[in-house]
């Protein structure tokens, strides 16, 4: 629940970021190990609503420069991405 947390708080920022208005809706994309992929899935109506997210998926992000790197808590790191739908 903590990580879940963070990751809303992570991505809210990154809204802000790219000058998003309050009411977009977005869809959202994370790289990540196992451990937070898994508090994902078990907080992801938490994740979507707190977002306005239509959608979380995993992804490989390596290879793009739009995300952003994140580490949530000591040793769990993410990459997230973010687009308005």
């Amino acid at each position: 629940e903590g990580l879940a947390r963070e990751l809303v708080n992570r991505i809210q920022n990154l809204r802000k970021d790219k000058g998003f208005e309050v009411t977009d809706r977005i869809k959202i994309q994370v790289e990540s190990g196992d451990f937070l992929r898994q508090s994902i899935e078990r907080n992801l109506g938490y994740i979507c609503a707190e977002t306005l997210a239509d959608s979380v998926d995993s992804a490989d992000l390596n290879h793009t420069s739009k995300g952003l790197s994140v580490e949530l808590e000591e040793g769990v790191e993410a990459q997230i991405e973010i687009e308005k739908v």
